[in-house]
């Protein structure tokens, strides 16, 4: 969590997207998002991004590699 514009620092960085959608629910708005996960170094940086049907065994070894 953050300010607006960290988590826009932050969305830019990654290269992902969000929109908030007001539903007019009593739950608030909806978030819409990119649902790929990063797997960062111990510097920050992304050494590798998996899709949602990634292997948990694939993401697994590649936490290991680092």
């Amino acid at each position: 969590t953050g300010s607006k514009a960290q988590i826009d620092a932050v969305v830019k960085q990654f290269g992902a997207k969000y929109e908030i959608r007001d539903t007019g629910s009593a739950a608030g708005p909806l978030v819409d998002h990119t649902i790929r996960l990063f797997l960062l170094d111990r510097d920050g940086d992304i050494v590798r991004m998996f899709e949602p049907d990634a292997e948990v065994n694939d993401i697994a070894e590649a936490m290991k590699a680092l």
